[in-house]
């Protein structure tokens, strides 16, 4: 693994022909955005660009162009190694350890450059740009495109993707993460096009069957230790056909005794994802126990377990953070 400068990722990405982006499985807006706002970009400097997800995209973005475009092979039971040419994957906003079968698809030979803002980085890829001080990847990406084509490298369409990705990854700026040069970013990428208020009002829009889901989410809400941990769990059966549960975890989080709210979901039969927020606490020290990582206050991780199971543990490990701070 080399570590380089943001601009020698970026150059190291256009000395490529023909490039596959990707990011994390359970895409959010920032891992969405910032891929497609990459490949935007390569595609107008003349490279072949494709951005590939191993899960199923939220159609929360479909407003985003590009979105159509996007490769999903969560649905396919086999893939063959290799068998998606590509001279480089760029991953962004994670790890090579949390982008499903995307590095098998187009082989684990292929060059890697990794650009990332999360600490729990495993360090495994080729190339290595990582840095947690930044809010969001989109932000990164922002910064990669200016510093190699100046503010004319923006078009409207990057712009738009970009914004977006910074907007969900500080909570439309309301997050401990933004910081001044998030807020020149945004002011940027609105002078190449973006709109706040379509990107802010499409976002927000909610489908009935999943507003349904939220009111019966919250009535599993629990409160742990005094009142310090809140959570909320979700069988399969409540979640299974509904396209986002993106938000849920605000619910509990903003209880005012709260000081980390966690959200479990059986995305599967037997198999959990965990969110994890705090006020003040290292909840990527709890997702990496369990194989995930994260942010310090934002973090996230996959249990190979039925709900109560994965819950019992989730919410033990958390307690033990919760009360260890206590105790200092």
């Amino acid at each position: 693994m080399q570590k380089l400068t943001l601009i020698e990722a970026g150059q190291k990405i256009l000395e490529a022909g023909n490039i596959v982006i990707t990011a994390h499985v359970s895409p959010d807006g920032d891992g969405i955005g910032s891929a497609l706002g990459l490949c935007h970009y390569l595609r107008n400097r003349g490279k072949a660009a494709q951005v590939v997800f191993d899960d199923r995209l939220p159609i929360a973005f479909r407003f985003l162009k590009g979105y159509e475009e996007i490769e999903d092979i969560s649905d396919r039971p086999e893939i063959q190694p290799g068998e998606r040419p590509a001279d480089l994957l760029v991953v962004l906003d994670t790890d090579l350890g949390r982008v499903g079968r995307v590095r098998e698809y187009v082989g684990k030979d292929v060059t890697t450059v990794n650009i990332d803002h999360h600490r729990t980085n495993d360090e495994q890829a080729d190339y290595l740009f990582c840095d947690y001080r930044i809010a969001a990847v989109a932000e990164i990406i922002y910064e990669l495109i200016v510093g190699l084509s100046g503010q004319e490298g923006l078009t409207k369409d990057i712009a738009d993707c970009l914004y977006t990705g910074i907007c969900t990854d500080t909570g439309f700026f309301r997050y401990s993460n933004t910081r001044p040069a998030t807020h020149r970013a945004a002011a940027a990428l609105v002078e190449a096009g973006a709109e706040p208020s379509v990107i802010s009002e499409t976002l927000d829009a909610r489908p009935a069957d999943r507003q349904r889901a939220l009111a019966a989410a919250v009535q599993t809400m629990e409160l742990f230790a005094d009142g310090k941990i809140g959570g909320i769990f979700l069988p399969y059966e409540l979640v299974k056909d509904i396209e986002s549960t993106e938000g849920f975890i605000d619910f509990v989080r903003v209880i005012d005794t709260v000081e980390v709210a966690v959200m479990i979901k059986e995305s599967q039969p037997g198999r959990c994802k965990a969110s994890l927020r705090s006020k003040g606490m290292d909840v990527g020290s709890v997702a990496m126990q369990f194989g995930g990582g994260g942010h310090y206050r934002a973090a996230g991780c996959t249990v190979e377990e039925p709900l109560s199971a994965a819950k019992a543990k989730i919410i033990e490990a958390v307690t033990a953070l919760v009360e260890g701070k206590a105790h200092e």
